[in-house]
């Protein structure tokens, strides 16, 4: 055997473009390492403890980051499991809204809004009839209106699970003669 043919080759010399290159590497895995613990429940400022980052911003961006650069194929699923949490949580509170539970009907317009920003719908326009029988366009509604939209009809809902006809917040509804069905946005 010749000692050419045994000897390990010599290593390189780690040059600046490596040592990015390492840089750029190190900090994917860290951002990678947000996202998990961000998927598994954790706040963003857990993310920023457990992971380094100097602030709570900074954990967001970076698992924004890292949602972008991981293929759509994979962010698909995160939705879907995001989407999936929120269903179940949605079933859970959903008797509690009934039975006009102020807590849980807070807590559902929340999941109903990060609901409508996973979807997408809070970007686009969106028609639903109004208590006119005209077209609702949610895209300029303020957030506030919608606040108070879907407060109305959960308060329809509380009042019809109570068994009352009155579901309008301030006794408004059907005593006015206006259609109960619908929150009135004048």
């Amino acid at each position: 055997m010749d000692a050419q043919q045994t000897a390990s080759p010599t290593p390189a010399p780690i040059t600046a473009k490596g040592r990015r290159e390492r840089r750029q590497y190190e900090a994917a895995l860290k951002r990678q390492r947000a996202l998990e613990l961000r998927m598994g429940g954790y706040t963003y400022q857990q993310c920023a403890d457990a992971t380094g980052y100097k602030s709570r911003g900074a954990a967001k961006a970076a698992i924004k980051s890292a949602l972008k650069a991981i293929d759509r194929e994979a962010a698909e699923e995160v939705r879907e499991m995001e989407l999936a949490r929120i269903e179940k949580m949605r079933t859970v509170l959903w008797p509690l809204v009934g039975k006009a539970d102020l807590n849980a009907i807070d807590r559902d317009l929340k999941l109903s809004r990060y609901y409508a920003e996973l979807q997408g719908l809070l970007r686009q326009k969106i028609e639903h009839s109004g208590p006119d029988g005209g077209p609702i366009q949610f895209s300029q509604l303020s957030e506030k209106e919608i606040d108070d939209l879907l407060a109305g009809l959960f308060a329809q809902v509380a009042a019809r699970a109570e068994g009352t006809s009155s579901g309008a917040p301030g006794g408004e509804g059907a005593a006015g003669g206006g259609d109960s069905h619908a929150p009135d946005h004048a």
